[in-house]
C-alpha cells in the first residue's frame, strides 16, 4: 500500500487483523466517540477493497485480507458493491472499440471518488 500518516497505517493495520490488542481497543473507543475517525475507518475500507481488486496489495496484505478482513458479513457486502462500481468505472473509461479497461484509471477514480462517497458505500 502506498505511504499513510500513522493513523491511517494504524486503521490498516487493524483492518486486516494485524493491531495489537491495545491498539484494536483505542481504534473502537475512537470510533464510537468521533465521527470524523469513524468516516476515516470506513473511507478506508473502500480504499483497501479498491486496492486489492487492482491487485496492488502487497502479497501479505493480500493474504490479511483474504483471512481476516473478507470475515465479516458487513465488509463481504461492500467489497461486492466496490467490485461492481470498479466494472461500472472500467466499462466506461473504455472506449467503444476497446474492451479492456485500465485498472490503474479505475483505481485512479475510486481513490479519487470523495470521501464520503466512500462512506456512502459503507453504510448500508
Amino acid at each position: 500500500m502506498k505511504r499513510r500518516p500513522r493513523e491511517e497505517r494504524l486503521i490498516t493495520s487493524y483492518l486486516l487483523g494485524e493491531a495489537s490488542e491495545l491498539e484494536q481497543a483505542q481504534i473502537e473507543t475512537a470510533y464510537f466517540r468521533d465521527a470524523q475517525f469513524y468516516e476515516l475507518l470506513l473511507a478506508l475500507e473502500v480504499e483497501l477493497i479498491s486496492d486489492y481488486l487492482s491487485g496492488i496489495l502487497p502479497s501479505h496484505e493480500r493474504k490479511q485480507f483474504e483471512r481476516h478482513f473478507l470475515k465479516s458479513a458487513r465488509r463481504r457486502q461492500i467489497y461486492k458493491s466496490v467490485s461492481k462500481l470498479m466494472d461500472y468505472v472500467a466499462r466506461q473509461q473504455s472506449l467503444p472499440n476497446d474492451s479492456s479497461a485500465s485498472k490503474p484509471a479505475t483505481t485512479r477514480a475510486i481513490k479519487e471518488m470523495p470521501r464520503s462517497a466512500a462512506v456512502a458505500l459503507s453504510i448500508r
